[in-house]
């Protein structure tokens, strides 16, 4: 999410955003990395434990973010249970659990302790870059307890940042494409039309509509510590 960190970085004062693996919380970490032929087993133990330690030890006076993408929005959703202290804001984005599936993240529980709640996911065929959720199809809902609010929806095109579709060029095979044109030789050369980007799970924290969401839900959750600039 490189255009939200940059605003982030910009307008929050706060300490360097921290990015750790799904299956990796602290750099240098006992916790085993999964390797990607075999996404089906993390060590949750370890993980759990890390994460815990490290947000019940901030101090209430500081705002805690936890955001999220795929196997990591799922993490973030198995560490909350555990988690003593207040968090102003969690974001997942398309959440993928053990073994790809989305009905795992889904299974999970938002508790009363998480001021705002925002989840995002995708409903498109598996392609050579949608490679998950298996379950792409079913929703995305998750059960949602947060005491300040919850936005979930699914979006499904990839939207520029004022929330406008990305559009992209047609084959020639799409003959139903809007603004197609059949070429008629040899005067007319014809046009492929243009279509509605589809997003994809791999490039889903990529978004700029997304990444603009994000940012802007956390800033209305970090407003009373007074750390925006």
């Amino acid at each position: 999410m490189h255009q939200a960190r940059k605003r982030l970085q910009e307008g929050v004062n706060a300490d360097p955003i921290w990015i750790t693996s799904y299956a990796n919380f602290r750099n240098g970490s006992s916790t085993t990395r999964v390797p990607v032929v075999n996404l089906s087993t993390n060590a949750d133990a370890l993980f759990i434990k890390e994460a815990t330690e490290v947000i019940n030890s901030i101090p209430p006076s500081r705002p805690v973010v936890l955001i999220g993408h795929s196997y990591g929005g799922d993490s973030i959703l198995k560490v909350l249970p555990f988690i003593t202290r207040r968090v102003q804001l969690v974001a997942v984005i398309d959440p993928v659990g053990t073994g790809g599936f989305r009905k795992v993240a889904t299974s999970r529980v938002v508790p009363p302790n998480v001021d705002y709640f925002l989840n995002r996911w995708q409903e498109n065929g598996l392609t050579g870059q949608n490679v998950v959720p298996f379950d792409s199809r079913i929703s995305g809902q998750i059960r949602c307890l947060a005491t300040k609010g919850c936005d979930q929806d699914s979006q499904n095109l990839l939207r520029k940042e004022d929330g406008s579709e990305n559009r992209v060029e047609c084959r020639w095979d799409e003959v139903t494409c809007p603004g197609f044109q059949a070429p008629v030789p040899p005067f007319r050369k014809g046009r492929k039309g243009t279509k509605a980007q589809r997003t994809e799970h791999n490039f889903m924290a990529e978004d700029e509509y997304i990444q603009h969401i994000v940012v802007e839900k956390l800033k209305v959750a970090l407003r009373p510590f007074g750390v925006l600039r």
